[in-house]
Formats: C-alpha cells, structure tokens, sequence
C-alpha cells in the first residue's frame, strides 16, 4: 500500500539522470521507518529495466490514508508545481487502501499499471501485506527487475529536467502524518 505507492509515484517521473537518487523521510517515524530505497541503473530509460529495492518497517498497524504528491520542475523562472494530469503530477489520492488496484486496473498515465502488476508481484513474493489494515511488518525487495514501458506522447514533457518530489501520507480518521518523503530527481 504505503511502500508501494512510494515506488510507483517515483517511477512516474519516469527517466533520471547518471545521479545517484537523493531520497530524505521528512516528518515523523513513529508508524513507517524507510530504510533504503534505490532504483538502478541511472539513467533509467523508457522503454526498459530498472532494479528497484525498498525496505520499510511498518511500526503501527495502518488503516488507510491519503496520500499527497507535489512535484515541482525546475525553470527559468525557478521551481514551478507540475499539475496532476492523468493521475500524475502533483495529485491527492484518496483512500491509499485502494490506490494501487485503481493505479493498476485505471492504468494511471496510460503507463503506470503494468509497473504496478509487476510490484504487486513483488510483494507478495516477499509476504508483505499491502491491503488495508497494513500489519506491523518488515519488507524488503532487493533488486527487483521492473520492466518499464513506453511514455506516451502526451507524457514526454515531464520526462525531462529537475525536479523535487513529496510524497505526504495522513490518517483518514485523525489527520495525523503517516509517512512523509523527498526526492530530488534530474530526469533525462
């Protein structure tokens, strides 16, 4: 669900540059521990493969949250927020229980469901439990191979330039931070 969705939203942004991905947990840790999180080899190319590894530690059982994504591109003018189009870009997902079957079964972006299927595969390899109520857990994809298709042509713009990535998840019921994270991604 949550860890999940961290990998899906960060591969929707599609192509990075020869850096190394710089990723930070803002916010609190008390219910979500990120303690790696890499996708390989830079740069990544559409279409094609990338190995994705992800560990998380799920410390307090989760019942569903909303799920908040600002991306914003770097311009002449200085960092501007690209708008959700698609499902993709700076978008509110309610009901993260749900998001990545509707990601999956929707095809958000008219590319993201195959990667999705293909993660969904994954995690359920490991064990991890992804459908709400999330238990408390440890998962770990090491290296996963995820093929990657093709952008569609109304997509390509935003596959190019730098950008900083957000991703904030709270509590449905009380409002409170979940999960909070930060990329910063230069795309090819």
């Amino acid at each position: 669900m949550l860890f999940g969705g961290l990998l899906t939203i960060s591969l929707a942004l599609l192509v990075s540059n020869g850096n190394a991905i710089k990723w930070n947990q803002c916010g609190n840790k008390d219910n979500i521990l990120v303690k790696n999180f890499d996708l390989s080899p830079m740069p990544m190319r559409l279409p094609g493969q990338v190995k994705a590894s992800v560990s998380v530690v799920v410390l307090n059982p989760l019942n569903g949250s909303d799920v908040t994504i600002t991306i914003r591109r770097k311009t002449f003018l200085g960092f501007i927020r690209v708008p959700c189009l698609f499902e993709v870009g700076s978008c509110t997902y309610k009901n993260s229980c749900t998001l990545l079957q509707r990601i999956a079964s929707e095809n958000w972006g008219g590319f993201l469901g195959p990667i999705v299927q293909q993660l969904l595969k994954a995690f359920d390899k490991v064990g991890a439990k992804v459908n709400c109520p999330v238990p408390k857990q440890e998962v770990t994809i090491d290296k996963v191979t995820l093929k990657l298709p093709k952008v569609p042509s109304y997509m390509k713009f935003f596959a190019t330039g730098d950008y900083q990535f957000r991703m904030e998840t709270k509590d449905r019921r009380n409002g409170k931070s979940i999960l909070c994270l930060e990329w910063d991604l230069s795309l090819a």
